[in-house]
């Protein structure tokens, strides 16, 4: 049976004063040098949903990170990661100015390798200033809202969680895929997959990394990304479909007009939030998007020809341009589809 779109586990950090089984005393004073020391990386269970990772860091805290997340939701957090540590080939701590291709670089969600191979499967991008997490990226400054647009964004927020408990689920068959590939790689591995995805960029380099760590074939992985984004766009269809967008190739042309917008719906569509999905969706239906789609291309001479229903006339108005009247009252033709009077069909 389908996955519902509900909500998904998120990342848990786990000490002494919430785990009640440790002592509420004063913690212990980790080695010298521990916390140079990559996270240990512990075993992987199932709590609820599905399957998490449970990793002890060097001062010991207990870190839980769901592996997979098989339902959508509105809103979804992304947890903060930590810095990039690198090391030399003989396990000595190194400085970042000292990095280079050769140095093997550790983080808890990519786990480690050398710089040049993180690199090449999209994980790790080398800047002028140094190596960092593909997925890294300060977060945008939001202005202050007033209490109106506060408002709005409660109502349009429980108006998209609803939408999203609708959604159609995701098959059995591609959770399978998308656990065994988070479970061989990382989850880090996978997010950083998608955003060279939603950037247009090559995944060969990540599908054979992916290939070569969960032991598939690429032609595997790559069919089971293809599933998986398929089930995807079927999503985000009916997701559009619930605000009034029934052209999704014109409300996908619009929107990836602006790249940073169209990368932040892959993204986040990646983690099943639905949310920067149906916000751009409300902009492009506010904004006369879906009327601009239906009538784009009918020329004037195509509406004088056109099929009309019963109690629809045609006539060339003051402007020289084509006119509807429908049970008497005056409108031009995108006007009649923005308020539903007339629905535009192409043969």
């Amino acid at each position: 049976m389908a996955d519902r779109y509900t909500p998904g586990e998120g990342v848990t950090n786990l000490d002494a004063k919430h785990t009640g089984s440790q002592t509420h005393g004063q913690a212990n004073t980790p080695p010298p040098g521990s916390a140079d020391a990559p996270p240990k990386h512990g075993a992987t269970v199932r709590i609820k949903q599905g399957p998490v990772r449970v990793q002890v860091d060097a001062q010991g805290n207990v870190h839980v990170r769901s592996l997979t997340i098989t339902s959508h939701q509105a809103g979804a957090e992304v947890a903060e990661g930590e810095a990039l540590l690198g090391r030399s080939s003989y396990g000595a701590p190194l400085d970042a100015s000292q990095w280079n291709d050769d140095t093997r670089l550790y983080h808890p969600s990519i786990g480690d390798g050398r710089a040049r191979d993180l690199v090449a499967a999209g994980l790790v991008v080398k800047t002028a200033d140094g190596y960092k997490l593909a997925t890294s990226a300060p977060a945008p400054q939001q202005p202050e809202q007033t209490p109106e647009q506060k408002a709005q964004a409660e109502k349009d927020a429980t108006a998209d969680a609803a939408i999203a408990a609708k959604l159609p689920g995701t098959s059995a068959e591609s959770d399978a895929f998308m656990q065994k590939v988070t479970e061989g790689t990382s989850q880090g591995f996978v997010d950083a997959a998608v955003n060279i995805l939603a950037k247009g960029g090559n995944l060969e380099g990540a599908i054979s990394e992916a290939a070569n760590r969960t032991g598939q074939e690429p032609e595997a992985v790559r069919a089971g990304i293809d599933q998986r984004i398929a089930e995807g766009t079927r999503a985000a269809k009916a997701a559009v479909a619930a605000l009034g967008v029934s052209d999704f190739e014109a409300f996908t042309a619009d929107l990836w007009r602006n790249p940073e917008a169209g990368h932040d719906v892959v993204s986040a569509m990646a983690r099943n939030d639905v949310a920067p999905l149906l916000k751009a969706a409300r902009a492009y239906v506010e904004c006369g998007g879906p009327v601009a789609a239906a009538v784009a291309g009918i020329s004037d001479a195509d509406v004088y020809a056109a099929r009309l229903g019963e109690g629809v006339t045609v006539s060339q108005g003051n402007n020289g341009k084509p006119v509807l009247t429908i049970n008497g009252e005056r409108m031009s033709l995108a006007e009649a589809v923005e308020r539903g009077l007339v629905k535009v069909t192409r043969g």
